[in-house]
């Protein structure tokens, strides 16, 4: 059975190329995106166009020969923060992995910007707590002890996203530098599994 391991996580990497960890981040992203649409569905708050444009604009910039790392059309970090779900107004089951999501935007351009292995890893973060959020409430607990935590860490959703994340490392650490064909396996591959 898989655990989450930062550390491991991290490890691998700062393996990676800027590129590799950009693409790896992205599909992150990608996993989490319908999980902000549905909370923004309900609530009639946010905006989804928003993080769609942000991942378009990525996986554009990552599809080029020549990534322009400094493009002024990249949105600043800054301009995502006001998507975050107020949590005193705005609540419903989507709220944590909508929060998730954002937070996972907001890594991924500083990353693109910085190329700092530690935000692609706490996107990673981002998309696994998104994930076992949801499990946990699924299985509508009143109390997470030792024997739930094993439990929703052993389910399929939960399962599947970290080997979803292990399965990318493994591609990107393998792949040809700024290969496409990669590029387009793994966000393929995080739009089959996204959290929704």
């Amino acid at each position: 059975m898989r655990e989450f391991d930062s550390d491991r996580t991290l490890s691998r990497l700062e393996r990676l190329s800027r590129w590799a960890l950009c693409v790896f981040s992205a599909a992150c992203v990608e996993v989490l995106a319908p999980a902000y649409r549905r909370f923004c569905e309900i609530e009639e708050v946010g905006d989804p166009a928003a993080i769609t444009g942000l991942l378009e604009f990525v996986w554009d910039q990552l599809a080029e020969s020549e990534v322009d790392w400094n493009s002024s059309r990249a949105p600043a970090s800054d301009s995502l923060l006001p998507l975050i779900p107020n949590q005193d107004e705005e609540w419903n089951e989507w709220s944590a992995p909508a929060e998730n999501c954002v937070t996972a935007a907001v890594l991924l351009v500083d990353l693109y910007s910085t190329g700092q292995p530690e935000l692609a890893a706490r996107a990673a973060q981002q998309a696994y707590e998104a994930v076992d959020w949801i499990q946990s409430s699924q299985l509508d607990i009143s109390f997470m002890d030792a024997e739930t935590e094993h439990e929703v860490l052993a389910s399929e959703a939960v399962q599947s996203e970290l080997s979803r994340q292990d399965d990318a490392l493994e591609a990107l650490a393998h792949a040809p530098l700024m290969y496409a064909g990669t590029l387009m396996n793994l966000r393929r591959e995080a739009r089959a599994r996204a959290v929704a």
